[in-house]
C-alpha cells in the first residue's frame, strides 16, 4: 500500500510561521501620502499636469459594461507591470470597498483586507525579482514624488518600514492632472528610473518589482486617487451594481479584459520537489526541481494559491512515466484565506519502488476550482534520471 505524503496547513495564514502573506493593519496603508512630494515649483507642476491632460485625452472606446451616455472616462489606465496577467502575474489583493471594519473587493468577495487602498499585482515567487520585472506608468503625467534606497527586506523589514513611516518602500507618485494621482509601491532597491518633475508617458518604465517596504511577497501595489480620495479602477466614479464592475471602469479596455478575466482561487506557483519544502522555500522560489535521482527520498508536488474561500478546491495528479496516475488528491478548503500552501507526494520506499523511482518523465497536474469550475490549471514536469 502506497504511503501518501500530504501537507495541509489548515490554520489561518498567521499560523504559517514563515508568513507567506501578511494581513496588514489599515493604518499601514496610507500609501497615497507616503511618498515625499517635491512641490518647489507648484505652478510649473500644475501647468505640466494640465498639458498632460490635454495631450493624452483617453480614447472614447469603452467596455461592454459601460453605459453609452457616459462618454470617455476621466482617466484610462494601462497595465502597471510588464507581465501577462494569468500567466506570470496575478492580482492578489483588490481595493477594500467596504468602509466598515470588514473587507470586500469589487466583486463582493474577500480578496482584500480592511483598509487596503490599492490593487496588488504579484509575481509567482521572490526569485523572480532578480529578473527585473518592470513597473510601468499606468497613464501619462508628471512625477511628483519618488523614493529609492529602501532594502528589499520582505517580511524581515516590515516592522522597520512601519516604524519609519515608509510602508510603501521604494515608490513613485505621478500626477495625471484634474486631481488624478497614481502611486506605485514596493519597487526594487536601486531600480527607480525617474525623478520628481519629470514628464512620464503611459507605459514608461518607472522601476522594477521588488520587496521593499511593508510587504512579504513580490508585487506592485498601485493606488489610484482623485482629489486625495482612493478610487477603485474596477469601479470608477460613475456608480454601478453593488457587486461587479462599475458603470465606467478606469482600466483601458485591453487591461480590463485581462485583469477581469482572473477568477479566484488563483494558482500562483507549483513545482516538483524531493520532499515537503518549508513554505518559506516555496515562496522564495528555491523549492523546485526539474530533475530527480531515482534514489530521491520522495517525489512531491506542491502548490500555492491565493484568494481562497470555503468550498474551493486544489487537486494534484501525479503521473508516472508509464502513464499511470500514482497520486490523485484533492484538498477542500474550509475558510477564507489570503493564501494557502499544500503538498502531495509519495515516499520512495523499497516496498513501493524496489529499484528506486522509475526513470523517465513524471508529470504533475494542478487544478484550482470554485463551485466545480476550474480557475487555474498547470502542468509541471520532472525527469527522473541517473546523474552522470
Amino acid at each position: 500500500m502506497r504511503v501518501v505524503i500530504v501537507l495541509a496547513f489548515l490554520g489561518a495564514l498567521s499560523s504559517f510561521g514563515y508568513g507567506f502573506w501578511l494581513v496588514l493593519s489599515p493604518e499601514g496603508h496610507n500609501w497615497h501620502v507616503d511618498i515625499p512630494l517635491n512641490l518647489e515649483n507648484e505652478q510649473a507642476r500644475q501647468d505640466a499636469a494640465s498639458a498632460t491632460a490635454s495631450a493624452s485625452a483617453p480614447a472614447t472606446a469603452t467596455v461592454e459594461t459601460t453605459a453609452s451616455d457616459l462618454g470617455a472616462p476621466p482617466i484610462s489606465l494601462g497595465l502597471p507591470i510588464a507581465c501577462e496577467p494569468g500567466v506570470d502575474c496575478w492580482i492578489v489583493n483588490y481595493v477594500d470597498v467596504d468602509p466598515s471594519e470588514n473587507r470586500r473587493d469589487y466583486r463582493c468577495g474577500q480578496m482584500s483586507y480592511d483598509g487596503h487602498k490599492g490593487t496588488d499585482i504579484g509575481l509567482a515567487n521572490e526569485a523572480l525579482i532578480r529578473d527585473t520585472v518592470p513597473v510601468l506608468a499606468a497613464a501619462a503625467g508628471t512625477v511628483v514624488g519618488v523614493r529609492d534606497g529602501e532594502p528589499d527586506a520582505g517580511a524581515s523589514g516590515i516592522a522597520a518600514a512601519k516604524a519609519a513611516g515608509r510602508e510603501c518602500g521604494n515608490g513613485v507618485r505621478i500626477d495625471h492632472g484634474d486631481g488624478w494621482v497614481t502611486q506605485y509601491c514596493h519597487l526594487k532597491e536601486g531600480s527607480v528610473l525617474v525623478q520628481s518633475g519629470q514628464r512620464i508617458e503611459a507605459g514608461q518604465s518607472l522601476g522594477a518589482v521588488g520587496l521593499s517596504g511593508m510587504t512579504e511577497f513580490p508585487h506592485v501595489h498601485v493606488t489610484l486617487s482623485r482629489e486625495g480620495e482612493v478610487v477603485d479602477p474596477f469601479r470608477g466614479i460613475e456608480g454601478g451594481p453593488e457587486c461587479g464592475l462599475g458603470r465606467q471602469p478606469l482600466w483601458d479596455n485591453t487591461t480590463l479584459a485581462a485583469l477581469a478575466a482572473q477568477q479566484a482561487p488563483v494558482l500562483l506557483d507549483a513545482a516538483f520537489f524531493d520532499g515537503i519544502p518549508e513554505s518559506a522555500a516555496a515562496a522564495a522560489g528555491t523549492a523546485a526541481r526539474t530533475e530527480l535521482s531515482p534514489d530521491a527520498s520522495a517525489i512531491v508536488v506542491w502548490f500555492r494559491a491565493a484568494g481562497v474561500q470555503p468550498g474551493d478546491t486544489g487537486r494534484v495528479v501525479i503521473t508516472a512515466p508509464d502513464g499511470k496516475a500514482v497520486i490523485d488528491q484533492t484538498a477542500t478548503f474550509d475558510r477564507y484565506q489570503s493564501a494557502v500552501y499544500r503538498a502531495f507526494g509519495l515516499r520512495n520506499s523499497p516496498e513501493r519502488f524496489p529499484d528506486g523511482l522509475p526513470l523517465g518523465e513524471w508529470r504533475g497536474r494542478i487544478t484550482t476550482a470554485r463551485d466545480g469550475v476550474a480557475t487555474g490549471e498547470r502542468t509541471i514536469v520532472v525527469r527522473v534520471a541517473v546523474s552522470g
